[in-house]
């Protein structure tokens, strides 16, 4: 768990009047944490999919093929 993780989940438990933040909570957080990444990460390679489709397209036009 990063530092910063470590930290928001902190400051989020202390927002909500949580006095300790046990290890399954860390646990937890850190999942839902590497969840978003790994979707953040699909949609960033869908993304550039898209793109260089119409990048290719453009090319091809381009060349009159």
């Amino acid at each position: 768990m990063t530092d910063r993780l470590q930290q928001n989940l902190d400051r989020l438990a202390a927002a909500a009047g949580i006095t300790e933040v046990t290890l399954e909570i860390r646990m937890f957080a850190w999942l839902v944490n590497q969840d978003a990444l790994q979707g953040f990460w699909e949609a960033a390679q869908h993304y550039a999919k898209f793109e260089q489709e119409k990048v290719d397209r453009y090319m091809k036009a381009r060349d009159g093929k």
